[in-house]
């Protein structure tokens, strides 16, 4: 069954995050990483080349009775993307995707492949040619619905445009909307109004006046410490 992000005990249905082991061979180290691999073993006779292993995610919605489970919906997280976060809202469960490698390595090692030589640590510009990452977001935002009627419902909410901006750390449900924490370098809160399921929005961005060291909910209010600069409050009704 996997893991569990979310329960609906009025109607005995769970969001389940389930997982399946896959291996590929022939793939170089580098292609590995950007596709999301989890493991390497290169090949004893061309250490360039070897066999990755990855694993896929798939969120399912459960319909769980005395004695029995049905599978009622399912969706492929996309690949080279792994599950970060959850949180349940009203009607709304929201699920938070980052890249699994979300600190990019776009140059090769030792040069060449479009970059400019030596590590090339960091987010950075997109390249071109062996050993860079494929260009696209960092993170997403699902939102499911219809986890109460049973006809489960996925929709993606992308959060970040390109490698420059950070995954998501943290979500905080306020019935319909939940705030979005990025990390990394930034400290960027996005509040999401999913009132209508099908078409998540932005509706307002935060900038943190400092550095954000955790922010916890009281009622339709997030509490943001801010360490030396005190506290801060954000009503995420407005």
């Amino acid at each position: 069954p996997g893991s569990l992000l979310a329960w609906d005990g009025a109607s005995g249905r769970a969001i389940t995050v389930d997982y399946r082991r896959v291996v590929q061979t022939g793939v170089s180290a580098y292609d590995c990483l950007g596709r999301g691999g989890a493991g390497f073993t290169p090949d004893p006779l061309n250490y360039q080349f070897g066999s990755c292993t990855l694993l896929s995610q798939t969120l399912r919605q459960v319909r769980v009775g005395d004695a029995t489970a049905v599978l009622e919906g399912s969706w492929e997280v996309p690949s080279g993307f792994a599950v970060s976060a959850a949180a349940t809202g009203d009607g709304r469960v929201f699920v938070a995707l980052n890249r699994r490698y979300g600190y990019y390595y776009p140059y090769p090692p030792y040069g060449g492949g479009g970059g400019t030589g030596g590590t090339g640590a960091g987010p950075v510009p997109p390249c071109s040619g062996p050993g860079c990452t494929p260009a696209g977001p960092v993170a997403s935002l699902v939102v499911l619905s219809g986890l109460s009627s049973g006809a489960l419902q996925a929709t993606t909410l992308q959060t970040g445009a390109d490698s420059s901006l950070a995954p998501i750390s943290r979500l905080l449900a306020f019935g319909q909307r939940v705030l979005v924490r990025s990390s990394y370098y930034q400290d960027d809160l996005l509040i999401v109004d999913a009132s209508q399921a099908a078409a998540p929005r932005v509706v307002r961005t935060v900038d943190v006046a400092g550095s954000l060291y955790d922010v916890r909910k009281y009622g339709n209010r997030a509490l943001l410490s801010l360490g030396f600069d005190g506290l801060s409050v954000i009503d995420v009704s407005q």
